[in-house]
């Protein structure tokens, strides 16, 4: 490699490694700040598809983010062959960690939507067709990924080639959709009710999240086609972007059921029979507001 792109690139590999570190302790201290409400609405809970999901992505990063991710940026005297294997099972982790956390927020959709015949088919079929393409490419780039063997005291792993993914396209697409979905049925809901409790949490926090997701997504794709700029900086917001994949889930669901036990009165549990209506009292509304969804 040309020595001034080498040193370009450690440089770089620096900016990159300090935002990936930002990333998870971002995790951690959201981590921290929800215990609470996990330990209140979902330890104690019946076990449902939702809160496996949750639990999954909730736990999965403190591999993916925590050791792997860490390891990447910060481990000693890694040579190209480490370096391929942790990222692949780094990126392996990550993905399926991130497809739950979408997942508990697909389930939020087709709550708002009223459990409709159409999104039942229409969401799973959305689902695939953005995600299975998304991980097929994504699979392909990460094998043009080549790392560069630095000894001490050089840390972690350096990216010395890479292709462009075009992955964070479809998963802008799918956020994109998500995030109509969600206008399209926070409207009808604000004409209907108007802007009740309920409201801001399931529908202002969902259009809330998928809008930060969808900037994310917006921002790996600007990064991944801009030839002006390092290698390596292809990768500045993938661990930020994980992050949020975690935190913004986790926090639809415990306000969520945070919400749920306030008014509701069901100590934390949504019903008794998985995605069936739930139907809240709330103060100062003379109608009851009903959503479908298993939290």
């Amino acid at each position: 490699m040309d020595p001034a792109i080498l040193v370009e690139n450690l440089k770089v590999s620096t900016v990159i490694k300090r935002v990936d570190l930002a990333a998870s302790i971002i995790f951690l201290w959201d981590y921290f700040l929800t215990l609470g409400l996990e330990v209140d609405h979902i330890w104690s809970s019946r076990w449902t598809i939702v809160k496996v999901l949750f639990l999954f992505q909730r736990y999965i990063p403190f591999i993916d983010i925590m050791v792997l991710g860490m390891y990447m940026s910060f481990g000693e005297n890694v040579s190209e062959t480490r370096c391929t294997r942790v990222n692949y099972a780094w990126k392996f982790l990550s993905i399926a960690g991130v497809v739950a956390s979408e997942a508990i927020l697909c389930f939020r959709v087709w709550a708002v939507w009223n459990r409709r015949t159409f999104m039942s088919f229409l969401l799973p079929a959305l689902f695939a067709g953005s995600w299975v393409p998304a991980i097929t490419l994504l699979a392909i780039f990460m094998k043009s990924i080549k790392y560069i063997y630095l000894r001490p005291p050089f840390l972690g792993c350096v990216v010395a080639s890479a292709d462009k993914s075009i992955s964070f396209e479809f998963f802008l697409i799918w956020d994109t959709v998500m995030l109509s979905l969600m206008a399209i049925a926070a409207l009808k809901a604000y004409h209907r009710s108007g802007r009740t409790a309920l409201f801001k949490i399931v529908y202002g926090e969902g259009i809330i999240y998928y809008f930060y997701l969808f900037a994310a997504s917006t921002v790996n794709i600007i990064l991944n086609h801009n030839n002006s700029i390092a290698i390596p900086y292809r990768f500045l917001a993938v661990a930020m972007l994980r992050s949020l994949h975690t935190i913004l889930p986790s926090r639809a669901l415990l306000h969520l059921r945070s919400l749920n036990n306030e008014v509701g009165g069901h100590n934390g549990e949504v019903d008794n029979h998985e995605f069936e209506p739930i139907e809240f009292a709330l103060p100062n509304a003379e109608k009851r507001s009903r959503i479908t969804f298993q939290a």
